[in-house]
């Protein structure tokens, strides 16, 4: 039996997640965005990909695979070895990929923190859309999971 959704960190009134055309949920505007404003900024804790990979693996024999898949699942890669990652989901987890997106990510803030901006306006009702291939994607990822839809 498949675990219920877990609940998302972050809620916030400009925002809504709903089921999505392109992917499983989206994230969609309940709020109007012109291009070049900023839609959020992602924070996070900056670690290298071989750290995330060691405490997924050291979870994975205590935590079942249905929760596991809800916990350490966010980040953005940075360059390099390095994700700015996210202990829980949040809604910008939400954000599926588009080889047309409305939104972009700028690069790292001094804090750590990216911020996403829209590329286009954005309308009520849209769904936000990023280009996965636009971060310094690894080989594995490349090659594995994410090349069914990149």
């Amino acid at each position: 039996m498949r675990a219920p959704p877990l609940p998302v960190v972050g809620l916030d009134w400009r925002f809504r997640v709903s089921p999505s055309g392109l992917h499983g949920l989206g994230l969609f505007a309940e709020h109007a965005f012109a291009a070049g404003d900023v839609v959020t900024a992602l924070s996070g804790q900056i670690v290298t990909i071989a750290d995330v990979a060691a405490i997924r693996e050291a979870a994975a024999h205590r935590v079942p695979h249905d929760l596991l898949e809800h916990f350490l699942m966010e980040c953005n890669y940075i360059g390099g070895v390095y994700l700015l990652a996210r202990p829980l989901r949040t809604v910008y987890g939400y954000i599926n990929h588009s080889r047309h997106p409305n939104c972009e990510i700028r690069g790292v803030a001094e804090n750590g923190s990216l911020h996403v901006a829209a590329a286009t306006d954005i309308h009520i009702g849209d769904e936000f859309t990023l280009d996965y291939r636009r971060e310094e994607l690894p080989r594995e990822y490349l090659t594995g999971h994410g090349s069914t839809y990149l």
